[in-house]
């Protein structure tokens, strides 16, 4: 597991926050918060890339992401915010892409400052703004909700492999 604090140059985080930030950034709602379902627990989804196609408008925005991460084959990237709660929830452990057999990397950008989230058998990492976690796509993990100020937690969720030949 890697964790870069500032992954992204300050003035594209902060442009890329206020656009998914923005009062009219559509967001999708998704009951369950995995493909488990694992209800009560809801998020909102704003799909960028899944099945081999751009799905949003927005994809563009995103793109110096992928070559920072230096990705060879998109899988699935995404954004995710899960509203505020009054206590803590913790959400069932999973795989973002369950099905895949090959090797692949999942990497969580974190879009604002809250003390929601993502849990590793033996580790968590606090959601904070602009700080990327990159790890084995095989790794169960689990996110939580936030208590704090924030309103919500958003995170931009990519599925990804990896070119090989730096």
């Amino acid at each position: 597991m890697q964790i870069v604090n500032d992954f992204l140059n300050k003035q594209y985080f902060n442009d890329l926050v206020k656009d998914v930030f923005a009062e009219d950034f559509p967001w999708y709602f998704h009951e369950g918060i995995n493909t488990y379902h694992d209800s009560p627990s809801s998020q909102y989804t704003h799909s960028l890339y899944s099945e081999g196609q751009v799905k949003s408008r927005m994809f563009e925005h995103f793109e110096p992401i992928l070559k920072q991460l230096n990705v060879f084959s998109l899988l699935r990237m995404k954004l995710n915010l899960v509203p505020r709660t009054e206590s803590r929830v913790e959400h069932e452990f999973h795989t973002d892409l369950p099905n895949t057999k090959n090797d692949y990397t999942t990497a969580i950008l974190y879009l604002n400052d809250n003390d929601g989230d993502t849990l590793f058998k033996d580790e968590k990492v606090r959601s904070v703004a602009n700080r990327m976690v990159i790890f084995n796509g095989h790794t169960p993990h689990a996110s939580t909700s936030n208590t704090d100020d924030a309103y919500r937690r958003v995170c931009l969720n990519i599925n990804y492999i990896e070119n090989m030949s730096k």
